[in-house]
Formats: structure tokens, C-alpha cells, sequence
């Protein structure tokens, strides 16, 4: 999730450069730069999907998943409005339609992070409780096999 943080706000930056872009070359290179890590954005989101197992992150997960393909939806549409020339447009687009979206999607990925803490802190938990029962197991069967052994040596 780190790195599909990451790659998110660089395609945040990307996106600003085109929208800033000076000429159609430059809007080409950093549309190019958008995509690419969005891509990389959607690999690194796959490969999370693959690992999660708790509920309530799924739940979560999936309502940023559609937020995200409304965020694309629109942001498509503005660099579309940018490709075809009118920057003007796509700026006020983008401070209309995307950065509200953008937000929203941010709170959900947030909660989405602060609910995967929790599950990482609930694991933790759960393995210190088998790690301390397994320690104490080992600790008697130790016990218990000197103490056989003593007697046993003992009445021999």
C-alpha cells in the first residue's frame, strides 16, 4: 500500500505538469508520466487485493477501488480537455470536479491505512499469545522431561 501511495501522488504531480504544460509536446511527456504510474498505482492495488483477508478491509478497500474509477473517469476527461488545447478548461475542471474527488479518495485510502494498522496490531497480538503459550509449553515439556529422566537415573 506504501508504494500505491507513492505512485499516486506522483501521478497527482504528473497531472499538474500537463495541466501546466507549455506546449503539446511537454502535456504528451507528463500525460505519458500520469499513466504510467497509474498503472503502477492499479499493479501495486492487484497485488494488495491478493493478500487481504479481513472483512472490514475489503469493505473498505472496495469503496476506494470505486472511488478510483470515478477519479480516472475524470481525470481522463481532463486531460482529454487538455490534449485537445483548452487548458483553461481543464484547470477549472480540475479544481472543480478532481480535487473534491481527490480528497474524498484520500480520506478513504487514510481510513483504509488506519484500518490495516489495526489489523496488523490485532496479528501482532495473536502471535505473542502463541508465541507465550508455545514458550511455556516448551518450558514444561522441559521440566517434565528432566524430571523423568532424573527418576528414571535414580532408581537405576
Amino acid at each position: 500500500m506504501a508504494l500505491a501511495n507513492q505512485f499516486r501522488s506522483e501521478a497527482f504531480l504528473h497531472l499538474i505538469c500537463a495541466l501546466n504544460a507549455k506546449d503539446a509536446d511537454e502535456f504528451k511527456r507528463e500525460e505519458d508520466e500520469v499513466r504510467v504510474f497509474s498503472n503502477q498505482v492499479h499493479t501495486e492495488l492487484d497485488l494488495y487485493r491478493c493478500l487481504s483477508t479481513e472483512a472490514e478491509t475489503n469493505q473498505l478497500f472496495d469503496k476506494l477501488m470505486i472511488d478510483r474509477i470515478e477519479l480516472l473517469k475524470t481525470r481522463d476527461e481532463i486531460l482529454s480537455t487538455g490534449r485537445s488545447g483548452d487548458q483553461i478548461a481543464a484547470k477549472k475542471e480540475f479544481v472543480s470536479q478532481f480535487l473534491p474527488m481527490y480528497d474524498r479518495y484520500l480520506d478513504n485510502y487514510e481510513t483504509l491505512i488506519d484500518q490495516l494498522s489495526k489489523d496488523g496490531i490485532a496479528q501482532a497480538d495473536r502471535i505473542s499469545v502463541i508465541s507465550r503459550w508455545t514458550l511455556i509449553f516448551t518450558f514444561i515439556s522441559c521440566m517434565f522431561i528432566f524430571i523423568f529422566g532424573f527418576f528414571l537415573g535414580y532408581t537405576r
